[in-house]
């Protein structure tokens, strides 16, 4: 459901009886924690809306834990609602320190335009402190930015040329990334299968006072760039889907019909690992992860 730093948000369903419950994995050390039962919120989540954010330290910028111990860490649960009247996120955390789920929140989405989400919008992005969510609405597309310390949410449109394309029509796909690793900020990437068979990118230019985007699209990456890993018994088509983006390195995972699964690198813009294959087709789910090294074994620095 929710990866970072090495930590892995799972959810465990047991059908006879019907049970279910959250837990965290630390993969360094493979100790599980089980969350107590979720909170339920008065108003129904929204279809394409990605609930859950999972956040590695206390909330104070520590990420170290007691030895023996899970690594510290929070679970946001997060439902915006959306209705020709009201905008407003829901939101309650999980503390790993304090083994409890805090207070329930109801948190004014101010500049939020449209009574319903087209279609999904990636994965949540962790960047500067704060979480953020895409968008897409009839009326153009958002960024959402949450700090959960405060419980402050920002909105921001993004330029009025920004493709917003509803679900029902095949062909779009987008993703939150950082336009440097480790960066605060913001690049939307779009995958755009229907015309232009590219991957391309809408950046963002400032964050204080206000954030600010740039009016175009940058190309990342044509559909030329897979050409080279194309099956030979087969004739591949973009057909590109976004899956997930390492804010630690810089790479975004995808996938294309019938080439398999990539890592593009943004800082060179170039596909530096490919995974032939087919996942999706039978029906296997995966769930990627980063983490420091040095948390695996103490001698090493770089990053997976």
């Amino acid at each position: 459901m929710a990866s970072r730093d090495g930590l892995l948000l799972v959810r465990i369903t047991d059908w006879h009886p019907t049970h279910q419950e959250l837990r965290v994995c630390d993969l360094a050390t493979g100790r599980i924690q089980t969350l107590p039962p979720e909170p339920a919120f008065p108003v129904v989540a929204q279809k394409f809306w990605e609930p859950y954010v999972l956040l590695a330290g206390d909330g104070d910028g520590e990420a170290g834990g007691a030895s023996g111990s899970i690594r510290p860490f929070q679970v946001l649960k997060a439902n915006l609602v959306m209705s020709d009247h009201h905008r407003y996120l829901q939101t309650q955390t999980f503390s790993s320190e304090k083994g409890a789920w805090g207070e329930y929140a109801e948190i004014r989405a101010p500049h939020l335009r449209g009574s319903a989400l087209l279609r999904g919008g990636g994965r949540p992005l962790v960047a500067g402190g704060a979480v953020h969510w895409l968008c897409i609405t009839k009326s153009g597309g958002y960024v959402l930015k949450l700090h959960v310390r405060t419980a402050q949410l920002a909105v921001t449109a993004l330029p009025v040329s920004f493709p917003c394309s509803p679900a029902a029509e095949w062909g779009m796909d987008y993703l939150l990334a950082t336009a440097a690793a480790g960066g605060e900020l913001l690049m939307v990437l779009v995958a755009d299968s229907r015309k232009k068979n590219n991957i391309s990118a809408w950046v963002q230019t400032a964050t204080k006072p206000m954030a600010k985007w740039k009016q175009r699209a940058q190309v990342v990456m044509e559909n030329e760039a897979m050409l080279r890993f194309r099956n030979t018994h087969r004739s591949g088509s973009f057909n590109v889907k976004l899956h997930w983006f390492a804010e630690r390195s810089g790479l975004v995972l995808f996938s294309s019909y019938v080439y398999g699964e990539f890592w593009l690198d943004l800082r060179s813009m170039e596909i530096v690992r490919w995974f032939p294959g087919y996942p999706e087709l039978f029906g296997t789910r995966s769930l990627p992860y980063e983490m420091d090294l040095s948390s695996w074994v103490p001698t090493f620095t770089s990053t997976i």
